[in-house]
């Protein structure tokens, strides 16, 4: 049974003999700060792995999904031909219908602890491990050419799920952190549930990626912090999709 169709039945359900439809389809458990004055929207038609597809949540519109890049983005130092990829790919986002960025990512690019650094713009202050074992570099290049993104994540060797940071150029990044948490259990998956989005210490949004998806913003955040979570929601939702579909 893959992620894309993941049941997940209550230990305890089975400890004392509840019947099988006590068994639900896995959740993501949310922090109970994005479970009051947020919007919450389900991902729609990100079944199959078909990387010619389309899915949407709320008015975000993931489409013009390739497997491997069409063209090539300015990466600058971090050229494509000196990160030795595993895979690559690329998406359009677009909102109510009017393209907002396009992406194209890397995963498993083996870049050391000073690379991911320069990529991210990332401070002085904020670290970034040496110890990692898979990672993932997304570019998000904006229609109207003013704000570039960037994605960054990495997997510690011991840890199970990524962590890292949207950047943007300016601002304060957003933070990126796996969990592998299971609403309503005690258990937690061998692999992601989902991810948070933090700016400084409030969480603002998140992604689930097992089953079909779904994505939930706080209410009253500003549209380019609405736009960059989105952006990095579908990066993260198209990556284990073609991490799992093992080609």
């Amino acid at each position: 049974m893959g992620r894309n169709s993941m049941m997940f039945c209550l230990a305890a359900a089975l400890m004392i003999g509840i019947s099988a439809s006590a068994c639900q389809l896995a959740r993501m458990s949310v922090p109970p700060a994005l479970t009051s004055d947020t919007v919450s929207w389900p991902v729609r038609g990100r079944g199959g792995f078909d990387f010619y597809e389309s899915f949407s949540f709320g008015p975000y519109t993931v489409d013009q999904v390739h497997r491997g890049w069409t063209t090539k983005f300015a990466w600058g130092a971090f050229h494509y031909s000196s990160t030795s990829a595993e895979q690559d790919y690329e998406f359009a986002l677009l909102k109510n219908g009017s393209l907002r960025y396009t992406a194209q990512c890397l995963s498993a690019a083996k870049w050391n602890q000073l690379e991911f650094r320069r990529f991210l713009g990332l401070p002085g202050t904020l670290s970034w491990d040496l110890d990692s074992n898979e990672s993932l570099a997304c570019l998000l290049q904006p229609a109207d050419g003013q704000r570039q993104l960037k994605l960054g994540v990495q997997q510690k060797t011991q840890e199970l799920v990524f962590r890292g940071f949207i950047t943007s150029g300016d601002g304060q990044p957003i933070s990126v952190e796996g969990s592998n948490a299971l609403a309503g259990s005690s258990f937690g998956l061998n692999a992601a549930s989902g991810y948070v989005f933090y700016c400084g210490q409030k969480e603002i949004a998140a992604v689930e990626i097992i089953n079909d998806g779904r994505f939930w913003i706080k209410d009253g955040q500003p549209e380019e912090i609405e736009e960059a979570a989105a952006a990095g929601s579908a990066a993260l939702l198209l990556y284990r999709k073609i991490k799992d579909s093992g080609e």
